[in-house]
């Protein structure tokens, strides 16, 4: 197998770049590769998350289901990564008794959810 002399590792200065450049071309290899098999909304959503896709994330039409508190049913919340069956039932009770939610941030007042899981499940939410 020929080696291009611009490849060639001569001292371990020059060794530690090739390794980099291979490193590189084998990431980006794989991620052409990844949009070419998943499509471009699976990879995006990742990447704009900083994260790996959540399996428990629902996607209709290559983008993510975002649930509308207001109108959700128990099953529909239970969909949001964070919020389960009681989670969900307190929302439900919290919205027959008060009227809807204004903002994601009225959800603060639904016993079970401060600020910390209000941010986990905001990207997954709507009113």
């Amino acid at each position: 197998m020929h080696i291009p002399d611009s490849l060639r590792a001569t001292n371990q200065k020059r060794g530690g770049d090739v390794m980099k450049k291979r490193t590189w071309m084998r990431i980006l290899g794989t991620l052409a590769l990844a949009v070419t098999l998943l499509g471009n909304s699976s990879l995006f959503y990742a990447v704009r998350l900083n994260a790996a896709p959540d399996p428990k994330v629902e996607f209709q039409g290559g983008e993510a289901k975002i649930v509308n508190v207001n109108k959700a049913t128990l099953e529909e919340l239970e969909t949001v990564q964070g919020i389960g069956p009681t989670l969900g039932q307190r929302i439900i009770q919290y919205r027959d008794e008060h009227g809807p939610f204004a903002k994601p941030d009225d959800l603060m007042n639904v016993n079970g959810i401060g600020g910390v899981k209000l941010e986990k499940i905001k990207a997954q939410i709507t009113v």
